[in-house]
């Protein structure tokens, strides 16, 4: 299903920090990943450049698009700041104390972003998920909070986020999923309570709620019915990233046990369509993965811990 041609590897300036989700692809297939409190932004194979943001601790690094245009979030402990997709220009900053609002901590963060094409949302320590309006696109120059979402009546603090127009989904650190519809008034329309171990990354389609965890466990959320409907005990370490592609409906996971699958994704329609197929595995040996990225129809990124080397898989 995929091969791993060397030739076809990224060159990185820095090799990528051990935090979760620490890959990100733009449409016109320019990365970004993390670096400790550095953030870089590669475009071909070679050509690496570091974004000059505020010295900080890196949380996210993440492509989302915003009235339909691709920016680069980055989310630390210095808040939110939005780049041009090259990183070569700061768009916006939302200052930490000020995204937390009334929900200081000892010490607050903000982790997971997501973005539904014309909105996003990024997730706090605070047990909240944050809605940013941006109506008045890029050229407006501000993106006010619109909506506080509570996750639950015990905050724990969110980690990972993902969104479409119909669905925002939330996971904690305990492991729970929260579930709202924005088009019904942002109300929480489901809750999974979690098992302990931390959602560490999210992604969806227009159906299902596809998460995975510190205890290695992928699962899958019906968002139609609200149900659990998947559980795959996939990994043996951490879920470190996942990926959706749209066009195959392929789910792509990695972890710190150095293994990469890639799982057929069914609709759930009907029983015949309700079997969930591992299409390819591998195990990238010596490398603890920290990130997974489709780039375009036809080929798989994964970046590992310190390591100055981006492996490509190439469908065949």
């Amino acid at each position: 299903m995929y091969s791993n041609d060397p030739r076809n590897h990224i060159n990185l300036s820095g090799s990528p920090s051990f935090v979760p989700n620490n890959l990100s692809i733009s449409r016109s297939e320019m990365l970004a990943y993390t670096r400790l409190n550095e953030v870089f932004v590669v475009r071909g194979s070679t050509d690496s450049m570091r974004v000059p943001i505020m010295k900080s601790r890196v949380t996210q690094v993440k492509f989302i698009t915003v009235q339909g245009v691709t920016v680069l979030a980055v989310l630390s402990d210095q808040g939110l700041q939005l780049w041009s997709a090259d990183g070569d220009n700061m768009i916006y900053l939302y200052p930490l104390s000020s995204l937390m609002g009334t929900d200081q901590s000892e010490s607050p963060f903000i982790k997971g972003i997501a973005s539904d094409g014309s909105n996003f949302s990024v997730g706090t320590s605070a047990g909240k998920v944050l809605v940013f309006d941006c109506a008045t696109g890029l050229s407006g120059g501000t993106f006010p909070v619109s909506q506080r979402l509570d996750s639950d009546s015990s905050p724990i603090p969110i980690s990972a986020v993902s969104c479409s127009p119909t669905l925002i989904s939330a996971g904690n650190d305990f492991g729970s999923i929260f579930l709202y519809r924005p088009r019904e008034g942002y109300a929480q329309s489901a809750k999974f309570k979690g098992e302990g171990a931390p959602c560490t990354s999210l992604v969806q389609n227009d159906r299902l709620v596809m998460a995975g965890f510190g205890s290695g466990h992928i699962r899958m959320y019906r968002a139609d019915i609200n149900e659990l409907t998947v559980e795959i005990a996939a990994h043996a370490r951490a879920v470190m990233a996942l990926d959706y592609q749209e066009s195959t409906e392929f789910l792509a996971s990695c972890s710190a046990d150095q293994q990469v699958f890639v799982w057929s994704i069914p609709s759930f329609t009907s029983k015949s369509h309700s079997t969930i197929n591992c299409v390819f595995s591998t195990t990238v040996e010596n490398k603890i993965c920290t990130g997974i990225a489709f780039i375009g129809d036809t080929k798989l990124a994964v970046s590992s811990y310190e390591d100055e080397e981006v492996t490509v898989f190439h469908r065949t």
